[in-house]
């Protein structure tokens, strides 16, 4: 049961995810002094609610107290120590995630994973070379982990490294078809080059993509209403709506309106305010600024 909820959780998928997280929940029942699947459980938990796969809400608490409770019963696991790590990353407490991903790489420092979460905590508070560096340690650990890649890019896509962002994707092309498309388009987004973006967004499986792409087409406001609807399902985070707003409306009052209600909803993915170049003209708002420092990165 907790190999198959680990099998699941690997695929990164809703659905799979939700399945999993049930069936982690069944074998701690059974066994309840089985650390590795409270710790599995809670980076299940945790990565689906930074990947807005699950809420927060939802989420979140529970992926905590999973964490905590893997450490007690085995201090010495390494992936108790990187769960915890993802607790504190999802509650932007960088300096206690950092601390507990050292104890994790101390432990096991041929596990990749918390080299990837390391190089995340330290790419969010911009420091880069060094968070390329744990990036590039993942990479070398598991070659065929396309997370690993994908960090690797997202600093470089943060640090206006576009031409390296863009290399990096096409050696990838073969072997990982989607993290090509989401960082290609990602890049020429960044650099408003939205013909060449527009092909990649429409492929995307993204509601705030396949809206992107709407509004290229001309379709601003009907795309914008989309979004917006989605929101209210539940079904996007209000962080995309932000994007959209910035990107295709054009509108600064909106884009802070939205940001505040990513942080009252907490969407992991509002950390990105202070490190994605769509942002760049609107970090310096007073409101901007409020928000980033509730996300502890400046």
């Amino acid at each position: 049961m907790y190999l198959r909820a680990c099998s699941l959780s690997r695929t990164r998928q809703p659905a799979q995810m939700q399945e999993a997280a049930r069936l982690f929940e069944q074998s701690i029942g059974l066994q309840p002094e089985f650390a590795p699947a409270y710790a599995a459980a809670a980076s299940n938990y945790l990565v689906g609610a930074q990947n807005s796969v699950m809420r927060w809400r939802d989420a979140g608490p529970r992926g905590m107290e999973l964490a905590r409770q893997a450490v007690v019963l085995d201090p010495g696991m390494a992936d108790a120590h990187a769960a915890l790590a993802l607790g504190w990353q999802a509650q932007w407490e960088w300096r206690e995630s950092e601390e507990e991903l050292s104890r994790a790489i101390a432990l096991d420092p041929r596990s990749p994973v918390p080299h990837l979460r390391r190089a995340y905590t330290l790419a969010v508070v911009r420091r880069f070379p060094e968070a390329e560096h744990e990036a590039q340690t993942a990479r070398a650990l598991d070659p065929a982990w396309t997370a690993a890649h994908g960090m690797l890019g997202e600093i470089y896509l943060y640090e206006g490294r576009y031409g390296e962002a863009l290399e990096l994707a096409r050696l990838l092309r073969g072997s990982a078809p989607e993290f090509f498309d989401s960082l290609s388009g990602r890049v020429y987004v960044a650099e408003g080059r939205w013909d060449l973006a527009r092909p990649f967004l429409e492929k995307s499986q993204t509601p705030l993509e396949h809206d992107l792409a709407r509004a290229v087409d001309g379709d601003v406001r009907g795309a914008y209403t989309d979004l917006v609807q989605n929101w209210k399902a539940s079904k996007v985070p209000a962080y995309h709506v932000a994007c959209f707003s910035v990107l295709q409306l054009h509108d600064r009052q909106a884009a802070l309106h939205w940001l505040e209600q990513s942080l009252q909803d907490h969407d992991p993915d509002l950390v990105s305010l202070g490190l994605d170049p769509m942002f760049e003209g609107i970090r310096g708002d007073p409101r901007a600024i409020a928000i980033l420092r509730v996300l502890h990165v400046i």
